[in-house]
């Protein structure tokens, strides 16, 4: 069983709270969105997602409802893509510009994201 993730808040000099990091079982340090972003992921056990997918279920999963996804939230997720992506466990795959961008998840995502 996964504990929850051991989570450190930190505040920008202004006293904004800014975004809650978790510290992995490798001892890796990444934010929580893209945790849970890992755990949508692994949920779904799906080999192939689509971004828009996962944004809509991100989304969802935050605000309990299905209203329309703002730039922040898109700009976000697409950012903890990308943290996965160069983690190795997912790989990104666009056809052409501005299209639909296709994910393929690895058995990585299983080892990998494991809250410390």
């Amino acid at each position: 069983l996964l504990s929850s993730p051991s989570k450190t808040d930190t505040s920008s000099q202004d006293g904004r709270e800014e975004d809650n990091h978790v510290k992995l079982a490798s001892g890796e340090i990444v934010t929580t969105s893209a945790m849970e972003l890992a755990d949508i992921l692994k949920e779904k056990n799906d080999a192939v997602s689509t971004f828009n997918d996962l944004v809509a279920e991100q989304q969802s999963k935050l605000t309990n409802s299905s209203n329309v996804i703002s730039k922040q939230q898109a700009s976000a997720c697409f950012f903890d893509m990308l943290s996965l992506a160069t983690t190795g466990c997912i790989d990104l795959n666009q056809e052409e510009a501005f299209e639909q961008i296709n994910l393929t998840t690895h058995h990585s995502i299983f080892e990998k994201f494991i809250a410390a």
